[in-house]
């Protein structure tokens, strides 16, 4: 991590932990898109629509919370998932409040909700500073390529920090400051949809705790197995033997099980009068059994990334999956017809466009500009329904901008700009209230 007087290094160990927390919002189901992975796919010889009905399904999450899905580049953001991490606390748990004051930049939170510093103490990563005498924002990202990855800052005494001096002034007499900070990473693996099943009794099953404590061993002593007979039935529900629901209430047996599964399909457990009741397990699944006029209910919807999501080459593999699988979408995109009975070329969709702001006026910083991007979508109900757009700009001089955009009179214009309007100049670096179409994108 560091070296000491110029001789010692101090090691740190990586250390991890699988946790859960409760979000405090409904995610409908339409959110969630099934990753197509040909290597789970082909052996099994199944269409891309079965597969959400297995075990080996990995899902994406919309990055817009919206019901429609939408391709294409998305401008940084705050997205759905970032919502979700936001309530997460770091290694300093729920009461935690720190903020990142590094180079005396303030990390300042991107959620729209909000506004202020950053709680830093929370998963993020996200996060925006304004620069001394800059003319804007500028929007960093944590993880630097890796968009998976999640942070919180920490006073945890047993996490390792990295420490960093800066110096200014004259070299003879400088002005130093040095910055310690600590950071725990998260990454997301998967949303469970959490039933009443999990403490639904209605047999008033007796719960004994803990299996390895003594009496939760009550729970299968004697040779009890889970059988259907009052000396071999379990007697009573532990931590590991969690069967307390009425097998009556499923139609169907236990879905897609495999060689590590431990969940039998019903058991027999007495009740504190001593009378068998045939149960089922209780816990979380994968799938829950068929329940009549219902169906079979998917409970668990991981999302991890998989190593070298967002490398060049992982880009290159799904654009190519996209063609092959898509091959009258993006007919457009061959470069000659496929043979036989082939695809034959399509016209190309409707893209997205690329706005320009006019160069900015202000000294310092100088002549600049900042770009943006509406999507077919936008574009229509912009021109159609004269809505409003607010969107983030790529960078300039240093510096980003959050700007309203609308269509009016044949013009794209800047309606809102930070909050720094000032007549026909928009921003604090005084760029012009029009946008320009790049056709050179």
């Amino acid at each position: 991590m560091e070296i000491i007087n110029g001789t010692i290094p101090v090691f740190a160990q990586w250390n991890y932990r699988i946790l859960c927390h409760p979000v405090s919002r409904d995610i409908p189901l339409n959110r969630f898109r099934v990753v197509d992975e040909f290597h789970t796919r082909l052996p099994s010889r199944r269409k891309y629509e079965e597969q959400a009905s297995t075990r080996s399904a990995r899902f994406q999450l919309n990055p817009k919370d919206s019901d429609k899905w939408t391709e294409g580049v998305n401008n940084p953001r705050f997205m759905l998932l970032d919502e979700i991490m936001s309530e997460i606390p770091g290694k300093d748990n729920y009461q935690g409040h720190l903020t990142d004051e590094a180079f005396e930049l303030p990390a300042i939170t991107i959620d729209p909700k909000k506004s202020g510093k950053l709680n830093a103490a929370y998963y993020h990563r996200w996060f925006k500073v304004m620069e001394k005498d800059a003319m804007g924002q500028s929007v960093r990202h944590r993880g630097y390529a890796d968009e998976n990855l999640f942070m919180a800052m920490t006073t945890q005494p047993k996490v390792a920090g990295m420490k960093l001096t800066t110096c200014k002034g004259p070299k003879k007499n400088p002005r130093c400051k040095s910055v310690s900070q600590k950071f725990s990473y998260a990454i997301p693996l998967e949303i469970i949809f959490m039933t009443p099943l999990n403490r639904w009794n209605p047999f008033d099953l007796e719960y004994k705790g803990p299996d390895k404590e003594a009496y939760g061993k009550t729970v299968f002593e004697g040779g009890r197995n889970g059988g259907n007979t009052p000396d071999k039935a379990y007697n009573g529900t532990n931590s590991r033997k969690y069967y307390q629901t009425p097998s009556a209430f499923f139609s169907g047996l236990e879905v897609s099980t495999d060689a590590a599964d431990t969940t039998r399909n019903s058991v027999g457990v007495l009740d504190k009068k001593g009378a068998v009741r045939i149960t089922r397990a209780s816990g979380t699944r994968i799938f829950f059994p068929l329940i009549s006029e219902v169906g079979v209910l998917r409970q668990r919807y991981p999302i991890m990334p998989v190593h070298g999501e967002g490398s060049p080459v992982w880009k290159e593999l799904e654009a190519t999956k996209d063609l092959l699988m898509k091959s009258k979408t993006y007919g457009y995109i061959y470069r000659e017809p496929l043979g036989g009975s082939g695809v034959l070329p399509t016209e190309p969709p409707e893209r997205p466009i690329t706005l320009k702001m006019e160069d900015a006026t202000r000294t310092p910083p100088g002549a600049h500009s900042h770009e943006i991007t509406l999507t077919p979508d936008e574009v229509k109900l912009a021109k159609g329904k004269r809505q409003s757009f607010k969107k983030m700009t790529t960078t300039g001089a240093g510096h980003q901008h959050t700007i309203t955009v609308v269509w009016r009179k044949g013009h794209w214009m800047i309606q809102h700009c930070d909050d720094t309007d000032t007549g026909k100049y928009k921003c604090r670096d005084r760029h012009g209230k029009y946008l320009n179409e790049n056709i050179n994108v």
